[in-house]
């Protein structure tokens, strides 16, 4: 009986037009993810030169303005208590806090460009569309 109705499936041309009109689908689908992939990556790589231009303008201005801000808040520590150790410490534990809270937060804005936003889109919808089907 499982034979008669593997026969009568593999016999039904319309069930052969079906899967090779998926499979049709399926490879267009496979195709035209990989140009958007292709084009996100091209893009990024694009903008690459003028991140790093730009980053390379903003250092010595972040690092002054930084360095003065810690060394003002450290004097108003010494001021407050008449004690260098404590202008010392509040200086470099000041340094040591900001430093870790701007390696997290490159952390996670990295994170977020490197996961091909409009790919994941992509791939969401179809994965979505495949699920209604």
């Amino acid at each position: 009986m499982a034979k008669d109705y593997i026969r009568s499936e593999a016999d039904d041309p319309e069930a052969t037009t079906d899967l090779g009109e998926w499979f049709k689908l399926a490879s267009d689908s496979g195709v035209s993810m990989l140009r958007l992939v292709k084009a996100e990556l091209m893009l990024t790589l694009a903008e690459l030169p003028l991140l790093g231009v730009l980053w390379m303008l903003m250092v010595p201005l972040l690092i002054f303005t930084w360095m003065g801000l810690s060394v003002l808040i450290s004097w108003f520590v010494y001021e407050y208590t008449n004690e260098a150790l404590a202008g010392f410490l509040s200086f470099f534990i000041l340094q040591g806090l900001c430093t870790i809270a701007v390696m997290l937060k490159i952390l996670s804005i990295q994170k977020g460009l490197m996961m091909f936003p409009a790919s994941t889109r992509q791939i969401r919808k179809l994965a979505a569309s495949r699920n209604n089907e």
